[in-house]
């Protein structure tokens, strides 16, 4: 039965295949090794005679590694042919477990050192003390190892007449000293990393261009991609934008279908508890009826029956309940803003409005002080309807003109009051102003 060459031993288990042939790994030493083919193989290097005698290398493999270029260098410079190389390590250790099959077939024998620190120094010191006992044709020896321990067996290598070598590495360079003359050469180790073959070197070219054209193409195409959501960002922020303007103006310009007493749409018939609430009650049902049917126009009387079929009850009941007036008709006639901003039509509620407004408008404004009480009546019907405590100036002058027949404008004219109406409404005393937005407001104090 084959045995382990670090050990001897014969507990060991097999550990996959190199080159066709078994690998073995040893349970007590943790050393692999291959199988042993014929009986005259052996697993220590082949020695050449030689007249002249060897050169053996010492290989601190957990200190310092050496590629093929390099130990060509080694060569070289050697004196006598390298037959003899020694790599020492803990070869259990993941660190140089993958380099032992490289090392085996490059022709190295492989020494097991346990774990632990300077262990393979003192190996390699041991081992090479002994060195002619083992190698007796030996004459030169270089000691591979940047570990300033070996200088001692450097020394006791020299004492045995041999010619040393000294190996380490300083960054990038290899420093190989001539331990009797002194004598330093230098290798640079960027300059053994091996030319790739060309049709090697070719083909990844090839590769790595296809990769940067398939990267730039992937490029390109979320580019447009990203060009085309911008695209279509653009388009709709313009369509939000012109949404948001004609929104601005209806805000401006129409009462807040949300407002009521308590700023909700009242949902059932507690929460009618006056003119206001009321109020937002009918312009809630009138948009329901625009947007089922998409008429633009609504009659009292389509009001009334959504009215009673969300409620419960007539909407007659209520305006009376409230005092508002005896029914809807009457309710709608003193508010002709809300007849116009809904587009309701009916000849009765219209009728009513209009003799309202005459009845209204009879009332003729002859100096400044007569006009600015009309407008604090106006004020004061709007604050009542709607418990605002602001008015937009343009809804004070349509009031004023739903009410007086005639624009605030002409009215300035006829009493020779110069200037705009909010130049008019400033110089008062009687009235506050205040900017929101783009919209000068008056604002009611109670």
């Amino acid at each position: 039965m084959q045995k382990c060459p670090q050990c001897y031993g014969q507990n060991y288990r097999k550990n996959g295949r190199v080159k066709n042939r078994q690998r073995y790994l040893c349970k007590d030493c943790g050393r692999q090794f291959l199988e042993v083919k014929s009986k005259t193989e052996s697993f220590a290097p082949s020695v050449e005679e030689s007249q002249d005698g060897i050169s053996i290398i010492l290989l601190d493999l957990e200190n310092l590694k050496l590629d093929t270029s390099a130990e060509d260098y080694l060569q070289s410079i050697a004196s006598y042919p390298i037959q003899v190389k020694l790599a020492f390590a803990n070869w259990s250790e993941k660190a140089v477990i993958k380099q032992d099959i490289e090392l085996y077939e490059r022709g190295y024998f492989l020494v097991h050192v346990p774990g632990g620190k300077n262990s393979a120094d003192a190996r390699m010191m041991t081992l090479g003390a002994a060195i002619r006992i083992h190698y007796p044709k030996v004459e030169e020896v270089f000691v591979c190892s940047s570990d300033w321990l070996l200088t001692n067996l450097s020394n006791e290598l020299l004492s045995q007449n041999l010619r040393v070598w000294r190996v380490r590495r300083q960054n990038k360079l290899l420093e190989i000293e001539n331990r009797k003359t002194g004598e330093v050469y230098a290798y640079s180790l960027d300059l053994s990393q091996e030319i790739p073959d060309p049709k090697e070197l070719i083909t990844k070219l090839e590769q790595l261009i296809e990769q940067e054209r398939e990267s730039v193409n992937a490029k390109i195409q979320e580019l447009s991609q990203l060009e085309e959501l911008l695209s279509n960002r653009k388009t709709f922020a313009q369509k939000t934008e012109k949404k948001q303007e004609s929104s601005l103006i209806v805000e401006e310009f129409s009462p807040d279908l949300e407002t009521s007493v308590n700023g909700k749409v009242p949902t059932s018939r507690d929460q009618i508890t006056d003119s206001e609430s009321l109020k937002s009650a009918i312009e809630q049902i009138i948009e329901e009826i625009k947007n089922s049917s998409r008429h633009k126009k609504v009659t009292a009387s389509t009001i009334s029956n959504a009215f009673q079929k969300k409620f419960g009850i007539t909407v007659n009941q209520i305006v009376q309940e409230l005092d508002l007036g005896k029914n809807i008709t009457d309710f709608l006639a003193s508010d002709p803003q809300l007849l116009k901003q809904k587009n309701i039509t009916d000849g009765a509620i219209n009728k009513r409005a209009k003799a309202k407004s005459k009845t209204t408008c009879s009332k003729k404004i002859t100096n400044r002080i007569e006009l600015e009480k009309v407008l604090w009546e106006i004020l004061n019907i709007f604050h009542r309807k709607n418990g605002s405590h602001s008015v937009p100036i343009t809804t004070l002058g349509g009031d004023f003109k739903e009410y007086y027949g005639q624009s605030v404008s002409d009215v300035m004219k006829a009493i020779k009051i110069t200037g705009t109406f909010t130049k008019f409404l400033e110089s008062s005393k009687e009235f506050k102003l205040k900017k929101i937005g783009k919209i000068y407001h008056v604002v009611i104090i109670d």
